[in-house]
């Protein structure tokens, strides 16, 4: 279906949703070294987390081994977030390299 071009879309927000192999520590990576607050947790199976506004779902389950070789492998990226000065905040072994 081809939109309308008259109509102009402003994306307002968007809430990704990662499935993580351990839901704590995907919580404490959130709110600990990216400053985001959990909204919600439903047991060890889902959690939300709010960062400047804007939701992250984190969904429990078991991506194979051969999954995610093939994403690292091919880049093949889930989703991408433009963040500023995202290296201050984070613990030197996770910063970006040069």
């Amino acid at each position: 279906m081809r939109m309308n071009p008259e109509i102009v879309m402003n994306l307002d927000r968007m809430s990704p949703q990662f499935v993580v192999s351990d839901i704590d520590a995907s919580i404490r990576f959130c709110t600990e070294a990216l400053g985001c607050e959990l909204n919600i947790q439903y047991q060890d199976l889902h959690a939300g987390v709010i960062c400047t506004g804007h939701s992250i779902h984190l969904k429990s389950g078991d991506v194979s081994l051969a999954e995610r070789k093939f994403k690292r492998d091919n880049q093949h990226l889930d989703n991408t977030f433009g963040v500023l000065d995202i290296d201050e905040g984070l613990p030197s072994d996770l910063r970006k390299r040069n």
